[in-house]
């Protein structure tokens, strides 16, 4: 019998509706109307499973204002609006319910709903109003005393997509500069080699080894092919007699930016000018008798 009856009592108690939690924090939102408000209205108020949330428009002494109160009836949610473009979240909060009474209606307003996940659902948008566009007829009458207009902090932490977005953004803004930074190095290694390379090029050895090389014409030619040394003083006055001598050398090597005031010169710059006098040499742009005779003005000590 005693556990029949504790049974019916159980049963009894199930069938009562259970206590809204959120319940004292609305009416907690309604005072704080009442309190600050001159004169204000209910525009909205939705309601499921998930939240709920109340939105009044009024004036708060002459100034135009939107009050909004969000509470989670489930679910791991928080709220947060969309005002001048920014995200920002409530500063009164309670177990993720939140509550702003004096927002000024300078910026349209977004309001939104944000899950565990980062994703974002909007429940509604707000347009600016003004205070000559509200209507006193059937408003409720309040005390007008504004504690606090825009009580609300900008959001920390963005929506999964937004963050997607930054870290996207971030990671190409990275590969781009190390791709320059590797092709920076690249070419700056390139560039001391080659700097390297003609540095510790000794110029005057090459010139000397250049002026001590013999011509082998058994090496070259076969026995009928050999040619007199009349002929080879013939060929080379051909190779040279289209150049006039007595050019003026220092003239091309100033037109091509070369100081020819020899003596200042380190001897890495004179390599450099003879390396110049070669290519002039076998470009033909100078005769030979000039290149020779530069070239011992160039290292005479």
């Amino acid at each position: 019998m005693k556990f029949l009856l504790l049974l019916l009592i159980g049963f009894s108690l199930s069938s009562f509706k259970k206590l809204n939690t959120n319940d004292s924090f609305i009416d907690e939102f309604y005072t704080a109307c009442d309190e600050e408000y001159s004169y204000y209205k209910v525009i909205a108020n939705e309601s499921n499973s998930t939240f709920e949330y109340i939105i009044v428009q009024g004036l708060i002494n002459d100034v135009a204002c939107y009050g909004v109160c969000y509470t989670n009836n489930s679910g791991n949610y928080t709220f947060n609006i969309s005002y001048g473009g920014s995200r920002y979240r409530f500063n009164k909060t309670d177990n993720n319910n939140s509550y702003c009474v004096a927002i000024k209606s300078e910026e349209p307003i977004k309001g939104f709903i944000t899950d565990s996940k980062g994703s974002d659902k909007e429940l509604f948008a707000l347009k600016v109003f003004f205070t000559n566009q509200f209507d006193k007829t059937n408003a409720i009458a309040g005390n007008g005393n504004v504690k606090k207009f825009n009580d609300f902090s900008l959001m920390k932490m963005r929506s999964r997509i937004i963050t997607v977005i930054i870290y996207a953004s971030a990671s190409t803004i990275l590969l781009f500069g190390l791709g320059t930074l590797i092709i920076f190095l690249i070419r700056h290694h390139q560039f001391k080699k080659e700097k390297s390379e003609i540095g510790n090029m000794n110029i005057k050895d090459l010139l000397n080894e250049e002026s001590n090389n013999k011509f082998d014409e058994e090496s070259i030619f076969d026995q009928n092919d050999i040619k007199t040394k009349n002929e080879e003083i013939v060929l080379d006055k051909d190779d040279y007699e289209e150049i006039k001598p007595n050019r003026d050398v220092k003239e091309i090597l100033r037109n091509e930016g070369f100081i020819t005031d020899y003596k200042v010169l380190s001897e890495d710059e004179k390599n450099q000018i003879m390396v110049k006098l070669m290519i002039l040499k076998n470009n033909k742009e100078i005769s030979l008798e000039d290149y020779q005779k530069e070239t011992k003005e160039l290292w005479k000590k």
